[in-house]
C-alpha cells in the first residue's frame, strides 16, 4: 500500500515539470531536482528505480536526485 502511494506521488511529482516544460521543440534543456529523505534501503531503491525509468522517457529533462539521511534532511 505504501509503495503504491509513493509511486503515485512520485509520478505526479515527475510529470508536473514535464507538463509545464515549455513549447514543444524548445532547445533549452529543463532541470528537475528532487530532494528526498527516503534513505532507508527499500524506499531509496524504489525512488531510484522510478527516476531511472523516467529519464529515458524524458531525455530533455535533466533529473538530479539528492537523497539525504533522515537526520541530515
Amino acid at each position: 500500500m505504501v509503495k503504491r502511494i509513493l509511486f503515485a506521488v512520485l509520478i505526479v511529482a515527475l510529470a508536473l515539470p514535464a507538463a509545464f516544460a515549455g513549447a514543444e521543440g524548445e532547445a533549452d534543456a529543463q532541470e528537475l531536482v528532487i530532494n528526498s529523505n527516503l534513505s532507508d534501503p527499500n524506499p531509496k531503491a524504489a525512488f531510484e528505480e522510478l527516476v531511472d525509468r523516467y529519464r529515458p522517457e524524458n531525455p530533455d529533462i535533466d533529473v538530479t536526485l539528492n537523497q539525504f539521511e533522515h537526520e541530515a534532511y
